[in-house]
């Protein structure tokens, strides 16, 4: 397991990640790199910056980002406080099953 030791972004959820990853283990690196790069190399002020670490990321009301991970085979949605230095971890599963929620209600 990769361990953060540098954190410039708090992770809240991470446990959603480590569930879902266990029950497909072929996510599990993609993970990994989405939590690497969020935790120790983004220090994000606002979504500009959320826009430049991740191009594909979408922006959905009322406080979601949507990112697409492992090629968009996998979503994460997630709320960041950039205030907070934190993104909380709301939902990840796979593109299928993001199809079927309603994001703005998460």
């Amino acid at each position: 397991m990769y361990v953060l030791n540098s954190v410039i972004m708090k992770i809240i959820g991470r446990s959603k990640l480590t569930e879902f990853s266990r029950i497909h283990p072929e996510t599990a690196n993609p993970l990994l790199r989405w939590l690497r790069i969020v935790g120790v190399e983004a220090d994000w002020k606002n979504i500009h910056h959320v826009k430049e670490t991740f191009r594909s990321v979408d922006f959905v009301k009322p406080n979601n980002f949507v990112f697409n991970i492992k090629g968009n085979k996998i979503r994460l949605i997630a709320t960041i406080d950039f205030i907070g230095e934190a993104v909380f971890v709301k939902w990840v599963g796979f593109h299928s099953d993001y199809d079927r929620l309603k994001v703005s209600e998460i």
